[in-house]
C-alpha cells in the first residue's frame, strides 16, 4: 500500500496495487457497491480503482493515519478497548447483514485511527478493511486452501475449510484479546504448532492476569462469548 496524491484534487489517498497477474474481480466491485448503500462509517470502502492493461490493477482508498491498537489500549485503558470492540462488532455485523463473511479478521484489517476527542472512549475510530475478500458463509477458496491468518482462524474453520459469521466473531475476539494483552494465544513457533493450538483451543486465558485494569471477570466473559 502506497500514499499518493491525486492530480485532480491534490488530495492524498492510499493506493493498493494488486500483485502482478492478479486482477480486480467483478465480485469485489459488487461487494463495494452493496456495502456503500449501508452508510456504515466503520467500513473502509474505496474511492475508486484503475484497471491496468500492462500494469497491475490499482485501488484507491481514503488515507488513514493508523496507530497500533495494543499501544493505544495500553495508554488509555478499558474505555478505549471497549470502544474499539463495539466499533468492530458494529462494522462486522453490518457486513454480516449483507450475507457476507469477512474471512480475514486480523490486526492488519482492523485499522485504528486516533481522533481529536478529549473523551477516552471517543479517542479512536476503527475501520474494517479488505472487504473485497468477503464471501458468503460456507465459501472457500479451494479444497486445499483457506483464507485468513492462521492465529485468528476458528477451530471449526480449520476442520471444514469454510468460514461462517461465528468464525468472524471468533477472530474479532482474538483480536480484542491481542489489543488488550499484546498476546496471540494461538501463535506458536511454526504454522503446524499454531494449527495444533487452534484445534485444541477451549478458552482464552484470563486477560486480567496480564493487565490488572481488565481484571474482575467482565472482560473474560465478554471475550469468552466471542470466542
Amino acid at each position: 500500500v502506497f500514499e499518493v496524491e491525486a492530480t485532480a484534487d491534490h488530495q492524498r489517498y492510499a493506493l493498493k496495487r494488486l500483485k502482478v497477474g492478479e486482477r480486480l474481480h467483478v465480485q469485489a466491485k459488487r461487494i463495494w457497491g452493496e456495502l456503500s448503500q449501508l452508510g456504515n462509517p466503520g467500513l473502509l470502502l474505496p474511492t475508486g480503482w484503475r484497471i491496468g492493461e500492462e500494469q497491475s490493477d490499482e485501488i484507491f482508498f481514503p488515507l488513514i493515519r493508523t496507530c497500533d491498537a495494543h499501544d493505544f489500549v495500553q495508554a488509555l485503558g478499558p474505555a478505549v478497548a471497549f470502544s474499539l470492540l463495539v466499533q468492530g462488532t458494529l462494522a462486522l455485523s453490518a457486513l454480516h447483514r449483507t450475507g457476507l463473511c469477512h474471512r480475514d479478521i486480523k490486526p492488519e484489517n482492523l485499522l485504528v485511527e486516533e481522533t481529536a476527542s478529549e473523551k477516552a472512549w471517543l479517542r479512536c475510530r476503527l475501520l474494517l478493511a479488505d472487504l473485497e475478500l468477503a464471501g458468503p458463509p460456507g465459501s472457500q477458496e479451494s479444497e486445499s486452501r483457506i483464507s485468513g491468518s492462521i492465529v485468528y482462524l476458528a477451530p471449526e474453520t480449520l476442520n471444514t475449510f469454510t468460514h461462517t459469521f461465528a468464525s468472524d466473531m471468533f477472530a474479532l475476539g482474538m483480536w480484542a484479546y491481542w489489543a488488550i494483552s499484546g498476546d496471540e494465544p494461538l501463535k506458536a513457533a511454526t504454522a503446524l504448532e499454531s494449527i495444533g493450538r487452534t484445534c485444541e483451543f477451549t478458552a482464552l486465558p484470563p486477560v486480567g492476569r496480564i493487565d490488572s485494569r481488565f481484571a474482575g471477570g467482565m472482560w473474560d466473559e465478554l471475550l469468552r462469548f466471542l470466542t
